[in-house]
């Protein structure tokens, strides 16, 4: 297990459970990139509102709720992970793409013009991001950093009602 790894996911624990702000560095974007708590717009409580939808509650997938937290946890990391793992693309909407393991990171301005985590992706790349998500889990899930961030992943969910309640007790 890589101690930065671990490392990150304390500081992700961190975001989530005190909306503490980590400041990550790319090589082709000038300027430190925030990952923060957000909201329903922005920030990881949107990437992870954006994840349950998509696995919980899509009639097409409509995964068990904790399976879905645990994918959603080994996103975040792979989301916020990739940021100084490759150069970042800077896309026609001028957001900026970082694309690595089959996920790729989005990096937007927010309205103070500073660089912010604003979502992922893996539409093109499902095969190699579901390999990185599962090799995630596999080396990680049982960790005390791994289960602190799907705790308030899970939190997460309860407080801003993105699953119906019969949902979350299931």
């Amino acid at each position: 297990m890589s101690k930065k790894d671990l490392e990150l996911m304390s500081d992700l624990q961190d975001v989530l459970e005190n909306g503490e702000v980590i400041l990550c560095k790319n090589s082709t974007i000038n300027g430190e990139i925030r990952v923060k708590r957000g909201g329903m717009k922005e920030g990881l409580i949107h990437l992870i509102s954006h994840r349950i939808s998509e696995r919980a509650l899509n009639k097409k997938t409509k995964m068990d709720v904790e399976l879905a937290k645990t994918e959603t946890t080994a996103v975040l990391f792979l989301a916020i992970n990739n940021i100084n793992k490759a150069p970042a693309i800077k896309e026609k909407n001028g957001n900026y793409g970082i694309y690595h393991k089959g996920i790729k990171t989005i990096i937007t301005k927010d309205k103070k013009g500073h660089y912010v985590l604003s979502g992922y992706d893996n539409k093109e790349t499902k095969k190699e991001a579901t390999e990185s998500i599962n090799a995630v889990i596999a080396q990680y899930g049982n960790t005390p950093e791994f289960l602190g961030i799907y705790a308030q992943v899970g939190a997460v969910i309860s407080s801003n009602h993105i699953l119906p309640q019969a949902e979350e007790k299931s």
